[in-house]
């Protein structure tokens, strides 16, 4: 054992600037002083450790635990201002706390302050597991409460790192028969003490987590409430095993009045296994907090405590549950940021988590700094900057906003204007919903004006904007004008609600108002409905308003057999939908079907439309849509004079079959509508000219369909084909004026005719140039130079140049995907495109393209034989607006050559490797199972920056680029051979389209990394690594974070810059200097949305140095990159 420093012994009177005032503690670490800092002039605890001397193993453990617990930062952790030498003898120097340990407090206490102790310690606790520090100690004793209330954790496990090298093996415990019952257990008969606070697996000798810290806040908190510590209420004959794994009496026996929330939290700490505990201290932290946040009594609405289909309002905040975590963060972010967008996928509640939980929570902050919040909302719709200037006109009732006028002034000017409508202590919110119409209705060119307006809007301190939009159309609106740079760091991405949040959604609500369901079984079944239904989530609100409504009144009960009655979660909304339908006559069920085929798309997202574009004037309409109404099936709302109309939610597009089924059968039909409507409202908008109207085969085609489909055309479609059958007529009579007269009239007047004829057909030609103008206008086709340059690479010089262009090299483009807005769909027809000779122009293959405007995929084929297409994103092409307000531009598109595709890649062999899959999503524990893979390439090295520059270079066509940062100095000399980092899945995914390949899938990394069951004909001894190196011939066998000098690089290394770091095939940098993205995302409930991420990266401490991890796709980092495969 370590040689204590004997009792007698007089402390220093000053340790290097710290003068030693007095003794105020002492301990097993050793003794602690009151000093003072004579450099900066403050009172500080300093802690000098009772050990005479440190074998070379404790000293540096002593030391990277003291540098990494320096570097936590938080209010509830005690701050270490250094640690050092006097003599033989470390010592540390931490802030000095002055207050009284937990172990003092006279218990029980109340749960409410048991609670919020408890938040404070598990915050503490999350700002040091991010900084990778464990305090391996967590008791009362290391908790103090200062004088002003606050929470510190003190005495992280530094005194376990001073034992001696035999002390810190892991430890054999024993029951001591002979303790009075007291559970002492001891080390080899030498080291005595009472573990009540420690976690299972560590009395069992396994190493220290972070759930091993969690499981010592969950004792403390039991022994704060209950007032004896959870192993203390275990009886005492139980053997020593099953003392350390057993739960502990109920804590709810011991305080009758603990919100039983708590008391589940409390419990969950102390599960014997590690996985269901909380996954982190921060989540823990997160489900503490959410108990302060119950909404007001006053809050709770009269009605239905349910929204069906329609989302929450404010007015609805007192059953709004399940969201608390995420309003919390999205407030917080707009503390601090002008723009957030929460995105998300289609009924996931994006608008009632702003409308009842966000915006509440922002209005009543703003009270108790004595401020007003002004909050106005907003739609886009088909003319989104219309829509702005109504919702800004109530702020300045004596003027006219001109944006248009504002924007073209300076930077300033729009939000300058719209302060001056608030009082002195207003501030504003501007809510834009569904940002996604900015795509999906918005007249063409609207958009990037629109976009334009909100970024200078909160341009500002005292004006912010939250907006929601839907996740699919991200890149799209990203591409739609200046908003698409803003995403990046503006969006916070709301993933399904969880299992605990679902159960809060579905019990809280009625059991305010007093009602309860029939069991746990019912709720069980309920969340598993919601969890395993895409989109669940309104599908499960509509069933619980429909069994509120069958609820027992007498005796406040929900029921299974209700649930049952309504056809379950799945069923419930198409059944009522039906029923809704079945109640209509027949010409009331025709009417039906066409609202609502006329309110949805043909892509199954919803449209909007008013009265008139309906037909509301017509009875059976008129009584469809007041069914519909009062059904909740659509909804109906005023902007600004006009009633508007819409389906009340996506969910009814994508789970009611009958109405999948009407727009599937009626595809062809609504597409030609589209055309109709954006053609006519063009001509509406350019003063409704005669000479602009379809004529002749255009106009006799459109006539056709519309009559042979029997559409109910809107009254602006008719009114626009109408006037085109009136210029049709006209044009006839003319006609026959000219060849109706006499022959000795005709002979008279043969040059006047004659010229007539002439002025006639040149004002035809007009009209038809007109015309073709107007059918260019509506598909909104733009004009553009394509210039495609190939390029060969040089991955030793990390230099591109110039290469030849095969006689095969040939392109086509096109469009998105209709359900997945990252991928390419189908191609571009006749009807889409129009291409021009090609040539050949300063190795560069060039042509004029006419196409329809929009995001495109640009697919460059034949670059080689056996090399795939490559794959360009173009996040707009030129559209109309483009081709007449200037010169065609040229887009320049970057291609590699064959050989660039294929420069400095290895090739893997197929075979059988160990595949590792996680259990479960409790469980931080992977199983390897044996799989099989057919051959394939991967890139010997990450992705470069100099290699990711000529993809970048694009970023004003593709809208990708990696992100910056201050403390990289990225662009030093030589920063061309470092990883690119700063992407995401999606930029990651775009640029191996790009060169040719793909991303890997985890499967393919892994066999990579660990090599196959046989590696050149003999077994793999070690088929199941975790890390390409077997032992490291080097103390820095990577890339990865260490306190100790020696690898050189700060953060970034050049790829290939450690040797032990290669893989049994010769890929490099596979443990260490960045992770990396792959293809797969996570198959488990709980996780979905999540990518694999693998290896570790700069930041990643040796210990921490294991190959799986899990991101959301949109994540942003400068610890992850990429590489890619080629089969």
């Amino acid at each position: 054992m370590s040689a204590a420093v004997p009792q007698a012994s007089i402390p220093p009177a000053r340790i290097d600037e710290y003068e030693l005032v007095k003794e105020i503690g002492r301990g097993a670490m050793g003794s602690i002083h009151l000093a003072r800092d004579t450099l900066l002039d403050r009172d500080v605890a300093l802690k000098l450790i009772s050990v005479e001397s440190l074998d070379p193993e404790a000293r540096s453990l002593f030391f990277h635990e003291a540098r990494a617990l320096a570097r936590v930062i938080d209010p509830n952790v005690v701050a270490v201002h250094r640690a050092g030498e006097f003599g033989r003898q470390p010592y540390l120097v931490t802030e000095l706390v002055r207050g009284r340990s937990l172990d003092e407090l006279p218990k029980p206490i109340s749960w409410r302050r048991a609670l919020e102790l408890g938040i404070g310690v598990a915050r503490g606790l999350a700002a040091a597991h991010k900084k990778n520090v464990l305090h391996r100690d967590i008791k009362p004793a290391n908790i103090m409460q200062s004088d002003e209330g606050d929470v510190k954790i003190v005495d992280f496990g530094l005194a376990k790192l001073l034992e001696e090298p035999e002390a810190r093996r892991p430890a054999r415990f024993e029951r001591d028969g002979g303790s009075g019952g007291a559970c002492v257990v001891t080390r080899s008969g030498e080291i005595a003490g009472t573990p009540l606070y420690m976690a299972p697996e560590v009395l069992f000798g396994e190493t220290a987590t972070a759930q091993s810290d969690i499981y010592g806040v969950g004792a403390v908190l039991y022994e704060l409430i209950a007032g004896v510590a959870p192993r203390d209420t275990l009886p005492e004959e139980l053997p020593l095993s099953s003392w350390i794994t057993s739960s502990p009496h109920p804590i709810e026996d011991r305080c009758s009045t603990i919100d039983l929330r708590l008391a589940r939290i409390v419990h969950r700490c102390l599960a014997a296994a590690p996985a269901e505990r909380f996954a982190s201290a921060e989540a823990l932290a997160d489900a503490l907090e959410a108990l302060l946040d119950g909404p007001d009594l006053n809050d709770l609405p009269a009605e239905v405590p349910y929204r069906g289909l329609e989302p929450f309002e404010a007015e609805h905040r007192g059953v709004f549950f399940g969201r608390e975590v995420e309003t919390r963060a999205v407030v917080h972010r707009l503390r601090d940021e002008a723009f957030v967008v929460v995105a998300g996928d289609s009924g996931v509640g994006k608008s009632s988590l702003c409308k009842a939980g966000i915006l509440p929570r922002l209005i009543a902050e703003a009270e108790e700094r004595g401020r007003r919040l002004r909050v106005i909302g907003l739609v886009p719709g088909q003319r989104p900057l219309h829509a702005l200037e109504r919702a800004l006109a109530g702020l300045l009732p004596d003027r006219k906003l001109d944006l248009a006028a504002l924007l073209d002034g300076d930077r300033a000017a729009l939000y300058r204007e719209v302060v001056r409508g608030l009082g002195l202590d207003d501030e504003l919110l501007l809510f834009v919903d569904q940002l996604e119409e900015l795509c999906t209705l918005s007249t063409p060119g609207e958009p990037a004006l629109f976009g334009a307006a909100v970024l200078r809007l909160c341009a500002g301190p005292r004006i912010r904007v939250l907006s929601t939009l839907r996740g699919d159309f991200i890149t799209q609106v990203a591409a739609a004008g200046p908003l698409g740079a803003e995403l990046a760091t503006s969006l916070f991405l709301l993933r399904p609600m969880s299992e605990e949040g679902l159960r809060a959604a579905i019990v809280k609500p009625p059991l305010r108002k007093g009602v309860t369901f029939e069991s746990e079984e019912l709720v069980d079944e309920l969340v598993r409905a919601a969890t395993e239904t895409a989109g669940g989530l309104p599908l499960l609100e509509f069933t619980l308003t429909e069994l509120w409504a069958s609820r027992d009144e007498a005796s406040g009960i929900i029921s299974a057999r209700a649930l049952r009655a309504i056809g379950s979660v799945a069923g419930a909304l198409a059944r009522h939908a039906d029923a809704v339908l079945d109640a209509l006559g027949p010409e009331e069920q025709r009417a039906a079907k066409h609202v609502l085929l006329r309110l949805a798309h043909t892509d199954h997202t919803r449209a909007r439309r008013t009265w008139e574009e309906l037909g509301g004037d017509r009875p059976a309409t008129s009584t469809a849509l007041d069914a519909l109404v009062r059904s909740r099936l659509i909804v109906a709302r005023r902007l600004g004079a006009e009633r508007v109309y819409e389906v009340a939610h996506e969910a009814l597009l994508r789970e009611w079959q009958t109405l999948r089924r009407w727009i599937d059968e009626t595809k062809d039909q609504g597409q030609f509508l589209q055309e109709l409507e954006q053609a006519a409202a063009l001509w509406a908008r350019r003063g409704q000219r005669e000479d602009e109207t379809w004529v002749g085969e255009a106009l006799a085609q459109a006539v056709h369909r519309a009559t042979a489909c029997s559409l109910e055309l809107p009254a602006a479609c008719r009114a626009f084909l109408d006037a085109g059958r009136a210029r049709e007529r006209a044009y006839q009579r003319r006609r026959r004026a000219l060849l109706g007269g006499s022959a000795g009239a005709l002979a008279l007047i043969a040059v006047a005719s004659t010229a007539a004829a002439i002025a006639f057909a040149e004002k035809e030609q007009h009209a038809i140039r007109q015309q073709e103008q107007i059918r260019l206008a509506a598909a909104d086709m733009g004009q553009f130079e394509l210039s495609i340059e190939p390029f060969d690479w040089d991955a030793h010089h990390q230099e591109a140049s110039p290469a030849p262009i095969p006689p095969s090299l040939d392109w086509r483009l096109h469009a998105v995907a209709a359900n997945d807005a990252r991928a390419p769909g189908r191609p571009y027809g006749s009807d889409d495109m129009h291409r021009s000779a090609r040539r050949i122009e300063r190795a560069a293959l060039r042509e004029r393209v006419e196409a329809r405007s929009g995001p495109a995929f640009l697919e460059v084929s034949g670059r080689g034989e056996g090399c795939a297409s490559s794959w360009i994103y173009l996040q707009r092409l030129p559209g109309y607006t483009d081709r007449v307000s200037r010169a065609p531009s040229t887009l320049r598109i970057a291609v590699p050559s064959c050989p660039a595709s294929r420069e400095d890649m290895v090739a893997i062999p197929g075979g059988d490797f160990f595949r590792s899959v996680p259990a479960d999503e409790q469980s931080a524990e992977w199983l390897n199972q044996p799989s099989t893979l057919p051959a394939f390439h991967m890139d010997r090295t990450e992705v470069t920056r100099g290699a990711f520059a000529i993809y970048a270079a694009m970023e004003a066509l593709t809208g990708d680029s990696p992100a910056r940062t201050a403390y990289m100095d990225l662009d030093q000399p030589g920063g061309e051979r470092l990883p690119v980092v700063g992407i995401n899945a999606f930029t990651a995914a775009n640029y191996c389209r790009f060169i040719g390949k793909s991303l890997p899938s985890a499967d393919q990394w892994l066999k990579a990394m660990r090599g196959g069951l046989t590696l050149g004909g003999a077994p793999n001894p070690d088929a199941k690594r975790d890390t390409p190196w077997v032992k490291s011939r080097s103390k820095h066998p990577t890339n990865l974070m260490t306190d100790e000098p020696g690898d050189g690089f700060l953060n970034l290394a050049p790829v290939g810059s450690f040797p032990d770091d290669t893989s049994p095939y010769g890929i490099v940098d596979l443990a260490g200097n960045v992770r990396e993205w792959t293809r797969d995302a996570v198959d488990l409930p709980r996780m979905r949305g999540l990518r694999f991420v693998l290896g570790a990266s700069w930041d990643t401490p040796l210990e921490h140095a294991h190959w799986g991890n899990m991101r959301p796709a949109q994540y942003l980092d400068f610890t992850i990159g990429v590489r890619c495969v080629r089969p």
